[in-house]
């Protein structure tokens, strides 16, 4: 039996989701909408017993096929390898199939969906079938990282994996949230995410709404000045007793009393959002996105 011969053999009706096969003496369970290719490997996802596994066939296997770790089965002149669900494989894939991998979203409708344990980026593409938004299926935070106790590979691995189940053939994103520091942002770049939201919490004093004058103004000596390239005099000139239209119905005037009470609470916390963003610029600025 050749290759198009076994394809065809466990092809599938496209209104089913599964539909079973046996190879050797096994039964499999085949998810219908993945079936496809992989570089030159015909795949499927297949799931046995409890296990789900990337089917890869070839009658002619080539370095994608070879690079695959999983069990391999011979029949005739085709191949067959039921290669594991690991991000060693996903790099492989990413490196053979780029469309696959998360890109920069852009200026569109999105969505966050935020799988954290691994299990539901499925039924959150199920639930795109008929919406234009675009998937932000790897969204997670370093705290929720450290409390699921998983990777950033990890949470990668499962979106590839879930979007190879699927046949899903839109962009996607992949979401590094809430980054307080350099070392959050590169763990993130080399696991392969696309957005980078900063969380500059632990710099804002929220105690500044309620300082006294003269406490605050003893305070603007901390405020990091030289990486805002600005002072608190160039706000004042800019911004004090000036009206500023935000709508039709709504104009903000700010006095110097706000302009301080503002440089306290957000001086530092905007200093170091351009701490992070200059990191990113000065080390990744020739990163290709796929």
């Amino acid at each position: 039996m050749d290759l198009i011969e076994k394809v065809e053999k466990i092809s599938h009706e496209a209104n089913e989701y599964k539909t079973n096969f046996q190879i050797g003496t096994e039964d499999y369970s085949l998810y219908t909408k993945s079936f496809g290719k992989i570089g030159e490997c015909y795949s499927a996802i297949v799931k046995h017993g409890k296990e789900k596994y990337l089917l890869a066939m070839t009658d002619s296997p080539d370095d994608l096929f070879e690079s695959f770790s999983g069990k391999e089965y011979s029949d005739g002149n085709v191949k067959f390898k039921f290669v594991e669900l690991s991000y060693k494989n996903v790099v492989s894939i990413l490196k053979a199939e780029r469309a696959l991998s998360p890109v920069p979203i852009g200026v569109c409708n999105s969505f966050g969906f935020g799988d954290r344990l691994g299990i539901a980026n499925p039924g959150h593409l199920q639930a795109l079938k008929t919406s234009s938004f675009k998937p932000i299926l790897a969204q997670q935070s370093i705290r929720e990282l450290t409390r699921t106790e998983r990777k950033p590979e990890d949470v990668m691995n499962a979106a590839v994996w879930s979007i190879l189940q699927e046949g899903y053939k839109g962009s996607w994103g992949a979401d590094a949230d809430h980054l307080k520091t350099t070392a959050d942002i590169d763990l993130m770049m080399n696991a392969g995410y696309t957005m980078y939201t900063f969380d500059p919490s632990d710099f804002v004093v929220n105690e500044a709404d309620i300082l006294k004058t003269d406490e605050l103004e003893k305070l603007l000596e901390k405020i990091n000045w030289e990486a805002l390239e600005t002072s608190f005099g160039n706000l004042l000139s800019n911004y004090a007793d000036k009206e500023f239209k935000i709508s039709d119905k709504f104009t903000i005037k700010p006095d110097a009393e706000n302009i301080l009470r503002a440089s306290i609470k957000y001086g530092n916390a905007l200093a170091h959002v351009k701490s992070l963003f200059n990191h990113i610029k000065e080390n990744y600025s020739e990163k290709e996105w796929e």
